[in-house]
């Protein structure tokens, strides 16, 4: 009883220090609830310990689960899952199926192909892009995604007025729904010393009214970096996916135009 009282006197004045509360105005219902709250709440470390081993118990006590489903060929397939993991289903906030199947009707869109007839000068270049080619660069394309290739032909020995594209140069890129980036030096092989580059020419997802200003970079940049290209003979081909079909354009540089776009690359340097 001694030790009792000496540990309930103990206790009231640690409260009432730290409280700066006089023992002795204490009445004994509020001496019954600090001892009391100095004794037997629970610490807050045995909460978590308890915590953790309820875990640990669920964890142990596997839930097999039995389902039923019927792939793509019509067969039944019976799987049976104990962990959590396997029993949730896949969820992708992309749009991946829908392209990946869209990609695979490509091909289809080659059978309704759009030229724009615009804004044609009879004294410019004259431009043939064989049907096999422009199938094959669709084919490998991508609907969001833009993807680009240079253009290399030659002209008949009767008209050097007409450009036939003999090859599209796919080099290593990498784009998104905006802009293709292409490497800085031109490609170079054997196959291409007896043609000539035609400029070059990409995907996009949209018909555009007109030329895009990556893309106005981006050929003023080819222009300064390669001495092989001519203003005159290179120039951006668009192919858009519009609903159904493909839409072909093709754009020159004016001299307007290409001194915006060397001023726009000189600013994109300096803040680099």
């Amino acid at each position: 009883m001694k030790v009792e009282h000496a540990l309930t006197d103990l206790i009231l004045s640690d409260y009432g220090t730290k409280n700066n509360v006089s023992t002795s105005a204490l009445t004994q219902s509020e001496i019954r609830d600090i001892i009391g709250a100095e004794i037997t709440p629970p610490s807050q470390q045995r909460q978590e310990i308890a915590e953790i081993e309820k875990q640990a118990r669920e964890a142990s006590q596997l839930t097999a689960l039995t389902t039923r489903t019927t792939n793509v060929h019509g067969d039944e397939v019976i799987s049976t899952t104990t962990s959590q993991y396997e029993q949730a289903s896949f969820r992708s906030k992309t749009d991946w199926r829908v392209r990946a199947v869209s990609a695979t009707n490509l091909h289809l869109r080659v059978n309704h192909i759009y030229v724009s007839s615009e804004d044609t000068k009879e004294t410019s270049y004259t431009y043939i892009m064989p049907m096999n080619i422009l199938k094959k660069f669709i084919c490998v394309s991508d609907l969001r995604t833009q993807i680009a290739g240079y253009l290399y032909g030659i002209s008949p020995p009767d008209n050097p007025q007409v450009k036939e594209i003999r090859c599209i140069v796919m080099p290593p890129q990498w784009g998104t729904h905006q802009e293709v980036h292409l490497p800085s030096t031109l490609p170079e092989h054997d196959f291409l010393n007896c043609l000539e580059p035609l400029g070059w020419m990409h995907t996009q997802p949209n018909e555009q009214p007109q030329l895009s200003p990556e893309d106005l970079t981006a050929h003023t940049n080819m222009l300064e970096n390669s001495k092989q290209w001519d203003r005159e003979k290179c120039i951006i081909m668009t192919c858009s996916f519009t609903p159904g079909s493909c839409s072909l354009t093709a754009y020159k540089v004016t001299p307007s135009g290409y001194e915006w776009g060397c001023c726009s690359n000189k600013e994109h340097r300096k803040k680099q």
